[in-house]
């Protein structure tokens, strides 16, 4: 399925290089493969171009390609950008608190993981990053 997904977005950009939302699809479709720098490179142009900041509260792809290539700090900054626009979407923090655990500040990302757990106690992946911490 994903393989196929891939082909039919790797032709939407070669059809409308112009188009983000192109990209972001083919950074998704790469992220899925497990093609983490071809991702990050996608979800580069996607937001070069030009992408609504809805986009990262439901699809977090972005996060995963810029985590999985070790790109922290754009990780980061990337997740604060969004959660300045909207603070309530558990999975920004998360993310944030992986990159931050990433970068050795085992403070701040437990405040995230906090974070991420009291908007939603129910989010597994935030509770088990909390309890690898300490808390």
């Amino acid at each position: 399925m994903w393989q196929r997904a891939l082909l039919w977005a790797q032709e939407e950009v070669r059809q409308r290089p112009g188009d983000a939302f192109a990209w972001f699809n083919l950074g998704t479709d790469l992220v899925a493969q497990g093609e983490f720098e071809e991702a990050a490179a996608a979800y580069d142009q996607a937001r070069m171009i030009g992408l609504p900041w809805r986009m990262l509260w439901y699809q977090f792809g972005p996060f995963q390609a810029y985590y999985e290539t070790g790109r922290y700090e754009e990780l980061i900054a990337l997740a604060d950008a969004t959660i300045a626009v909207t603070s309530d979407v558990e999975e920004l923090f998360y993310w944030k608190g992986l990159g931050l655990q990433a970068m050795g500040d085992s403070t701040g990302a437990l405040r995230a993981f906090q974070r991420a757990v009291s908007l939603n106690p129910g989010y597994a992946e935030a509770a088990d990053a909390l309890a690898s911490i300490g808390e």
